[in-house]
């Protein structure tokens, strides 16, 4: 259980980055 626990860590901490060079990315095309 600790393992999944330690996954979904992970898979949060990526889509956050994720999302924050998607969002600089977009601010710099405007």
């Amino acid at each position: 259980m600790k393992y999944v626990m330690l996954l979904l860590q992970v898979g949060v901490l990526y889509v956050f980055s994720l999302v924050g060079t998607w969002m600089e990315y977009s601010i710099y095309q405007c």
